[in-house]
């Protein structure tokens, strides 16, 4: 089905558009004939205030003896809102004149069209009514018979906001937030709630009265003030902590460093190696965690979360004819020093870096290799932080 506004639908010699509906005849002229279809709209109720909703149907029968498109077009009163609730249209016009447009309506078969209609808050005391007519490509127009007034009775009625929240913010769908009048029974209820949530009790200000303030459909009399209801919510399950670890720490990084899931939960799980290493395999506590691993010897992988706290170590093992630099601060509290420990291939550049923590001052580099030249690489002085 198509639904649109400003779209133009056309098919055959049938057009609607911008709020029109023309059948120019396939011979150039509209063709004088029996009446090509019947049609009947019931309203119900026939009489309501301002602010009331009518339900209309329209059943249309075919006449022809053959297949054809069809068109319904309902003129409903100006400032009236329109719900359509059910129909088999290929294509459906939402403003202007309503339009309902068949493609192929076989010979003798029927449609049935359901939509509502809302008087305006405002709608003066009157009769309000609804034209409608079938059109068929080729054929005369055939007007629908049946119901075409409304009455609305009564002065206009104020009418007040509910307001309908979560909480927290997208924890569940809610249903039934608008405007009513005072004295008007609400119906309000939670319609789906999001994973690990689950609806607790509505709350609301200023306070109202809970036909089951517990019970995840529910009423009350709305007052003569706007209203905020509040759907609470809390987590069903509880979380279970993730812990990464690099195995030796120097070896890399792992992603996360700390997580909270919920059991059955997939984690992503992320290992970097540091220069001069290789990453070897994940391990797990508990143990048997490990077969969970999509692939524990890959460096990003995954796994279940269980109902219990987990710890998941990355494993990375030292290349082969590299060496350890360890890096120091004299005293600890002076400064900090970049990198604290890593492994190196010999030949390879050493970048280290210091930085004085307040009330101290870098001085020079010393290093307890013998031979070894002081100095923080090659190209620099002793006495450079870089």
């Amino acid at each position: 089905m198509i639904r649109g506004t400003q779209v133009a639908a056309i098919v055959g010699a049938v057009v609607i558009a911008a709020g029109m509906l023309l059948v120019p005849a396939l011979s150039g002229a509209v063709v004088v004939a029996d009446a090509a279809a019947e049609a009947t709209r019931s309203i119900a109720p026939r009489t309501v205030g301002p602010g009331g909703t009518v339900e209309v149907t329209v059943v249309l029968e075919s006449l022809l003896d053959r297949d054809e498109q069809f068109a319904l077009v309902e003129d409903i009163p100006a400032g009236w809102g329109f719900t359509p609730v059910d129909d088999d249209a290929d294509f459906v016009k939402e403003d202007g004149p309503m339009g309902w447009m068949w493609f192929l309506v076989a010979a003798g078969a029927s449609k049935t069209v359901v939509y509502t209609l809302t008087a305006p808050e405002d709608a003066a005391p009157a009769q309000y009514t609804i034209e409608g007519v079938v059109k068929v490509s080729g054929e005369q127009d055939n007007p629908v018979l049946g119901d075409k007034t409304i009455t609305v009775e009564g002065e206009p009625v104020e009418r007040y906001n509910v307001t309908l929240v979560a909480d927290p913010p997208g924890a569940g769908a809610l249903e039934g937030g608008g405007r009513y009048a005072a004295g008007e029974t609400v119906t309000i209820q939670m319609v789906n709630a999001a994973d690990h949530s689950g609806f607790v009790n509505w709350t609301s200000v200023p306070a109202v009265i809970f036909a089951d303030a517990t019970a995840q459909q529910t009423v009350f009399t709305m007052p003569a003030q706007d209203v905020t209801i509040t759907a609470r919510f809390e987590a069903e399950e509880d979380t279970y902590a993730v812990t990464l670890v690099a195995d030796p720490p120097e070896g890399g990084e792992v992603i996360p460093a700390t997580a909270a899931c919920y059991p059955g939960e997939t984690v992503d799980i992320a290992a970097t190696e540091n220069p001069g290493y290789r990453f070897v395999e994940w391990t797990t506590t508990p143990a048997a965690l490990r077969e969970e691993l999509a692939d524990p010897t890959a460096r990003e992988t995954d796994f279940a979360m269980r109902a219990s706290d987990v710890t998941v170590t990355a494993r990375f093992e030292r290349e082969e004819g590299t060496y350890m630099v360890t890096v120091l601060a004299d005293p600890p509290e002076g400064g900090e020093v970049t990198p604290s420990s890593a492994a190196y291939y010999p030949g390879e550049m050493v970048d280290l870096t210091a930085t004085e923590n307040p009330g101290y001052r870098f001085v020079e580099w010393t290093t307890n290799t013998c031979g070894a030249q002081r100095g923080a690489n090659r190209s620099h002085d002793a006495g450079d932080r870089l």
